[in-house]
């Protein structure tokens, strides 16, 4: 598999392509108070508070003009405009402002069309033919053509861009072209089942032709419904409705500002409470359980099909033994995890990217079920020579409940008499690069970003030379395994995926507790933002919100 290890897992983790590490690296993380229930399926609602589910921010007739303020933790000096380097969780809220996806994932979990209307396979797979969407303009009035496109896939050829990891080893980028003024071809290097799921992610805006990484800095020029005013890293963004938006009659409100100053969560909600700022993406687990019951504060939550989890270096001892990773996953009582690390805000994680039994992509083994099981865990530890297992895992504030995640989770481990020691270190180091790369270390407490589809997943996590390859689980088998489920055409894909997922559940690294709910905050006279299951505010869709009079 040719794809970067150059592209660091501390940028990808930053991109948001480990998740929720990335989600509040500065914000300080109040503790969770927790259930200690042992049960092993649903979602958890620690001391009776209110149920969470899917939700909006309300209906009804829009209304037009006003400003969205929205209060980001900062990513520093290093926050950026530019697609292809992409480094905070600001700099992928306002992207989505300011730049279109061919493909996007939407509400219910499916692939519908962006700057992209349609994409067509030829008969074996091997080459993709996308039709592009009338009418489009960039910013600066040039039309949208198939040029931006062809330009685009060539910045994602290169290893420093970020839309690069998902492609590489997939893509015959070289042969990319266009065969009419909307339409381009895309061949492949091997056959690629479901080619759009793959564009529909955040590092892969679509860029004009001609576009630099300096000219971003200066002129940011995108299809989006907002267009660039302003913009001082690590402080403030100010966008002005694009009144030529491909999506008719939107956006609603006149302006947005990004405000990215913020570095705690306190700060921010406090922010909200006094009308400083109108909206508040991913709130922290313990703050969205507390204000669910305040009026002034929608609080918008939907379970998320991005995951938590402890990931295992496969080729690491003592995790290079199965039976040490099957009896890992035997102690991690999920429900107890969710309650005390997550404020109860996840659904049950089994060992598998891709969803959860009601909110999945497609092929996605909702049959494959993680058991709680702390005697056997003993047996297959006494098999494996490791009675009385002892080792240490780092551990740093790293996104919301990881600290909490880790401490519950040494606790459960002594049921079946594994000693597991809290190593505290700084965020700073957690996501440095250490020789061999990140997560290099044998045990971590990690997250991941919702994907579109298991070969996305796939892609970025477990095969060989995968920049967020945190188990190190590629391998020839694996790999060969991997490529043929992405080949698998719609009568063969669910057989080939199963397959894959089997294995993974049965020997994989990826101890899966949880998938976390997204979860937002919103003023009480903002309406039409929606939560969903692919991305906080649904994909960042300012453009479908108002402000009430």
């Amino acid at each position: 598999m040719d794809i970067n290890p150059e592209i660091t897992r501390r940028k990808l983790l930053q991109t948001g392509a480990a998740g929720a590490a990335a989600l509040t690296a500065a914000e300080v993380l109040a503790a969770c108070g927790g259930s200690s229930s042992s049960s092993s399926s649903g979602a958890g609602s620690p001391g009776g508070a209110p149920a969470f589910g899917m939700a909006s921010a309300g209906g009804g007739t829009p209304v037009r003009g006003g400003t969205f303020t929205v209060g980001m933790i900062s990513g520093g000096p290093a926050e950026t405009l530019a697609p292809a380097l992409i480094s905070a969780y600001a700099d992928t809220f306002r992207g989505f402002q300011l730049y279109d996806l061919l493909f996007v994932l939407d509400e219910n979990v499916k692939i519908k069309g962006g700057l992209a209307v349609s994409g067509e396979p030829n008969k074996d797979y091997t080459q993709w033919t996308l039709k592009l969407r009338e009418g489009v303009v960039w910013h600066d009035g040039k039309p949208f053509n198939a040029d931006d496109v062809v330009y685009s896939f060539q910045e994602w050829a290169s290893p420093e861009n970020f839309g690069h990891y998902l492609m590489a080893g997939l893509v015959n980028f070289k042969g990319v072209k266009k065969t009419g003024p909307l339409e381009v071809v895309v061949p492949m290097t091997q056959p690629v089942a479901d080619f759009p799921s793959l564009t529909a992610t955040y590092n892969n805006f679509v860029v004009q032709a001609g576009s630099t990484v300096d000219s971003f800095k200066t002129n940011p020029i995108g299809t989006g419904p907002f267009k660039y005013v302003s913009f001082t890293p690590g402080k403030q963004s100010v966008f002005a409705a694009n009144k030529n938006y491909w999506e008719e009659g939107k956006p609603y409100v006149d302006e947005m500002i990004v405000d990215s100053s913020f570095t705690d969560e306190n700060s921010r909600l406090n922010a909200l409470l006094a009308g400083k700022i109108n909206v508040m993406p991913l709130l922290s687990f313990n703050v969205a359980r507390a204000q669910a019951g305040n009026s002034q504060v929608k609080v918008l939550a939907a379970p998320g099909l991005g995951s938590y989890q402890f990931a295992m270096a496969v080729d690491t001892p003592p995790f290079n033994d199965v039976k040490v990773r099957q009896a890992l996953s035997l102690v991690a009582d999920r429900q107890a995890l969710i309650d005390g690390a997550l404020s109860g805000l996840g659904e049950i994680g089994n060992n598998l990217f891709g969803g959860f039994e009601k909110s999945h992509v497609p092929y996605f083994a909702t049959n494959l079920k993680a058991e709680y099981d702390p005697e056997k865990a003993k047996a297959l530890l006494k098999a494996a020579g490791q009675e009385g297992l002892s080792f240490e895992m780092p551990i740093a504030e790293g996104g919301p409940g990881y600290v909490e995640a880790a401490t519950l989770f040494a606790q459960q481990a002594k049921a079946a008499g594994i000693n597991i020691t809290l190593q505290n270190i700084p965020v700073s180091q957690y996501f440095a690069v250490i020789p061999g790369g990140y997560l290099s270390r044998p045990i971590q407490v990690s997250a991941s970003f919702p994907y579109a589809s298991l070969a996305a997943w796939y892609r970025a996590f477990l095969v060989t030379g995968s920049p967020t390859g945190e188990t190190h689980w590629g391998s020839p088998a694996h790999d060969k395994e991997i490529n043929q489920a992405i080949a698998a055409p719609s009568g063969k894909a669910e057989e080939a995926w199963l397959k894959v997922q089997e294995t993974q559940f049965e020997e994989g690294g990826e101890l899966i507790f949880a998938y976390p709910y997204w979860v937002d905050g919103v003023a009480a006279n903002v309406y039409g933002l929606k939560e969903a299951p692919n991305l906080y505010l649904n994909n960042a869709r300012m453009l479908d919100g108002w402000i009430g009079k």
